[in-house]
């Protein structure tokens, strides 16, 4: 995990030395081991490194051999080696970075299509002034810009975006209430109204007069008609595609330990580590909660055994939720959305102590309907086809009388009370349904909610009020969101003794509440104080699968902060 940052004035106007020290001491956590700066004009590029490849080499900002291409680069390309053994240039480095600028100056930006691995990164044309950023295939490492009429910014995180912006930026209330409904901002929107993230396979390109003209690189294959494999070769193609993705994610110059849960997924990574290297001693980590009800700890703990990990265990406290909220709020550049953000960091605080990359699964409930909602899909999709005003009050009244204990058949019935497919799917995970979010967004002035969704990017890009303290949960005149008060999250809350109704608190801004370093791990690999996630399998699962049009399990690694 490193952190990349950058400025394009529109106007001849120089950037600033000073600008980009600032950038990149707002991403100082995301890359403990280097900094550097680049500028030319109106352009300057700031870098943040965390060492996982040829620690001693590839120094960023870094040009091309023939002065035109200057790169910063977030990530790991895991075919950089097969790529450079093609490749016709004068290598310094024996890095991936390097990798990418051979490619481009040879083959041009068409080269991207061949990169596989987790990437963001940006690209500057000394010749042009055109800036170009990237990211990779599935989105698993951020990149956002601000884009106005005098300037361009772009960073690894928001906070390093609003560093560079002229004023403040706005809340964004659709993005807000989108939110609150999925616990996430699809791309290219985020909480903020004039800060856009990049989406998943797509290049941006931004020319000297400020003109920026997306392009999607690459789209999932088509889904093979059923029955167009056999049982013993889906599992076949699984097994290669798991196996060579994980050989993939573990290439480094640096210790890699694992994630271990006990689940199929990380169980399945684990064991694949420890076949392809034996020669290797392989750490494991596990978090656990001190409640035997839901601890995962012993299946941890017999899987690490049967293999032979070097196993660690970190157990979670209410003490942790307390003192941790602002701070990873504050890392995540939004509020955490489940109690789940906290395992994830303590765990990445213990890994670090270890290991500078651990491997994750990532997308295996998704893909093979591993979720409880799988199971009652067809049962509820039933239900659902009751008129709306006979389900809606039947199905709010039986939730209100059930225990807590029945907490899954309390989100059912918080499925079965939404109106339409798409709002019953977003239910399942949802913190609020549908009617909470219109009653809690009531503080907004009429019509406001309505307006913004529906409005274009020149009328999202004008100022907007500062509504985190009046639309949401007023606590002392602090800014405070109402988060995870699913059943779910309510009673993961009580059995740590915090209130029933966790109370985020945090804001936005140029500097951080708590002053943590790292950044949570969530979607983006590289939980603050600890390490990246490579998210396992997706690169080779998707070249196994493509040529039957099968779409592949998700795929990422990272590095770590301390």
């Amino acid at each position: 995990m490193c952190g990349i940052a950058g400025i394009r004035n529109f106007s001849a106007d120089p950037v600033a030395p000073e600008a980009l020290e600032r950038l990149a001491a707002s991403l100082a956590h995301r890359g403990p081991d280097d900094c550097g700066t680049w500028s030319a004009g109106a352009i300057g590029l700031a870098h943040r490194r965390l060492a996982v490849i040829d620690l001693s080499g590839s120094r960023q900002p870094m040009q091309s051999a023939d002065g035109r291409w200057v790169i910063v680069f977030n990530g790991e390309i895991f075919n950089y080696r097969r790529l450079r053994h093609d490749l016709n240039y004068p290598f310094c480095t024996d890095g991936d970075t390097e990798t990418i600028l051979a490619g481009v100056a040879t083959h041009g930006l068409a080269f991207v299509d061949r990169l596989a691995g987790q990437f963001a990164f940006a690209l500057t044309d000394v010749g042009t002034g055109t800036v170009h950023l990237v990211r990779d295939r599935l989105g698993v490492l951020p990149l956002y810009y601000s884009l106005h009429r005098d300037r361009l910014v772009f960073g690894s995180e928001i906070k390093a975006v609003i560093e560079g912006m002229a004023q403040r930026p706005g809340v964004d209330l659709a993005s807000l209430d989108a939110y609150l409904g999925a616990r996430s901002v699809a791309a290219p929107h985020t909480l903020f109204r004039e800060i856009r993230k990049l989406p998943a396979a797509h290049r941006a390109e931004i020319n000297a007069d400020g003109e920026l003209r997306l392009t999607r690189y690459w789209s999932p294959p088509e889904q093979d008609p059923p029955q167009a494999w056999t049982a013993t070769e889906a599992v076949d193609a699984v097994d290669r595609a798991v196996t060579t993705a994980v050989d993939d994610a573990m290439v480094a110059d640096v210790p890699v330990g694992a994630y271990l849960s006990g689940g199929v997924d990380s169980s399945l990574i684990v064991s694949t580590a420890a076949r392809l290297h034996p020669d290797r001693p392989l750490h494991t980590f596990a978090a656990g909660f001190g409640d035997p009800r839901d601890d995962e700890l012993p299946w941890a703990r017999r899987v690490s055994a049967h293999i032979g990990t070097r196993h660690h265990e970190v157990n979670i406290d209410a003490q942790d939720f307390d003192g941790l909220w602002p701070k990873l709020t504050w890392h995540r550049d939004a509020p955490l959305s489940q109690p789940a953000d906290i395992a994830v960091f303590r765990l990445a605080q213990a890994a670090r102590e270890i290991v500078t990359v651990v491997l994750s699964g990532e997308g295996g409930d998704e893909l093979f309907a591993g979720y409880p909602k799988h199971a009652v899909a067809r049962p509820a999709a039933l239900l659902a086809a009751a008129p709306l005003r006979l389900r809606r009050p039947l199905a709010r009244a039986v939730e209100s009388r059930l225990p807590q204990q029945l907490a899954r058949h309390r989100i059912a019935l918080r499925v079965l009370a939404e109106a339409d497919r798409a709002e019953q799917h977003r239910a399942w995970f949802a913190p609020f349904s549908s009617d909470e979010r219109r009653r809690l967004l009531l503080d907004l002035p009429e019509g406001t909610l309505t307006a913004q969704a529906s409005s274009d990017e020149a009328e999202r890009s004008k100022p907007a009020p500062d509504v985190l303290d009046v639309t949401l949960h007023k606590a002392g005149g602090s800014s405070a969101l109402l988060v995870g008060d699913t059943p779910y999250d309510v009673a993961a809350a009580g059995r740590l003794g915090m209130p029933c109704v966790a109370v985020l608190t945090g804001g936005f801004g140029r500097a951080g509440a708590g002053g943590g370093r790292g950044r949570a791990g969530h979607r983006d690999p590289g939980g603050p104080g600890g390490p990246g996630r490579r998210r396992v399998a997706g690169p080779a699962l998707r070249r196994a699968a493509g040529r039957r049009g099968r779409p592949g399990l998700t795929a990422a690694r990272g590095g770590v902060s301390r």
